[in-house]
């Protein structure tokens, strides 16, 4: 919100983002219901980019944000510059990858 870009190392992957209040709808929808015994919901919202993720995010906020691909080496050192502690710079780079691989394309 204060104009730096959104960094992200994972290309053009995509990722069916939902929101949290998607998920509980869907879990309060299940949980009050019958006929869900031993059924395995995978859920998803629309398969989306960074470029588009951030563009809704951009229209939410009511301003542009700009994003800046970069590689995984760069991403790691944004992240770390940024506070996130080293152990946790290993999974953030491997949630890029996976992403950027069609692994999250669900």
């Amino acid at each position: 919100m204060a104009g730096a870009p959104w960094v992200t190392s994972e290309g053009n992957g995509m990722v069916g983002w939902a929101t949290q209040q998607d998920y509980s709808e869907a879990a309060a929808a299940v949980i009050s219901s019958n006929g869900h015994e031993n059924t395995i919901y995978e859920l998803s919202g629309k398969l989306m980019n960074q470029e588009e993720l951030v563009s809704e995010l951009g229209n939410v906020l009511g301003k542009d944000v700009n994003v800046q691909q970069v590689d995984d080496t760069a991403y790691a050192a944004i992240m770390k510059d940024a506070g996130l502690p080293d152990f946790i710079l290993p999974l953030q780079v491997g949630i890029q990858e996976s992403i950027r691989n069609g692994s999250l394309e669900v």
